[in-house]
């Protein structure tokens, strides 16, 4: 094994099962697809993301099961950045982080890798720290991959910008505009 994997699988078992059954599950799929020092700096971000507070391990457990799916659309390098996007959500909102992560298999595809900070940033814009913007920023990422099989990405800023506005008035109202 990859010299530091086994002391990150150590500090993992700190966490519910959920987490070291899935970085365990894919470290081997990611093993032939990475190189060992990419390969740790995925197992320390994943185990990065678990350390930050407030059920941010259900996050971590997210990123480690999408990875390799994510990897089938991203260079390594695209993958480590898409990685700390999802790991600033968790410091928001683990909330936002797992919808992050959930929606990512099937929106990166029609995203360019260039384009995921952005795509990070714009469910970021609609969260406002209260749960109604949390319900809306996840509903986003929620449905982004639908949004991206038919809108270009300007065309998806210029909607999220409608709906941001519209939930300054009514944030049930942007909430339906996503469904």
């Amino acid at each position: 094994m990859i010299e530091g994997l086994q002391e990150l699988e150590g500090e993992l078992e700190r966490f519910p099962k959920s987490v070291l059954e899935e970085f365990q599950r894919t470290r081997i799929r990611m093993q032939q697809r990475l190189s060992d020092a990419y390969l740790l700096e995925w197992a320390r971000q994943g185990a990065a993301i678990a350390r930050q507070p407030v059920r941010s391990w259900e996050a971590a457990s997210e990123y480690f099961r999408v990875s390799p799916q994510i990897l089938e659309h991203l260079t390594p390098m695209q993958l480590m950045e898409w990685g700390r996007h999802g790991s600033a959500l968790c410091g928001d909102s683990p909330t936002l982080a797992v919808a992050f992560f959930r929606a990512s298999p099937g929106s990166v595809s029609y995203l360019k890798g260039q384009r995921i900070g952005g795509w990070a940033d714009l469910g970021r814009s609609l969260y406002k720290g209260t749960w109604k913007s949390s319900a809306l920023s996840v509903r986003f990422y929620e449905g982004t991959p639908l949004l991206v099989e038919h809108l270009t990405y300007p065309d998806l800023e210029r909607f999220v910008s409608l709906v941001e506005t519209l939930s300054r008035k009514s944030a049930e109202l942007a909430t339906d505009c996503l469904r």
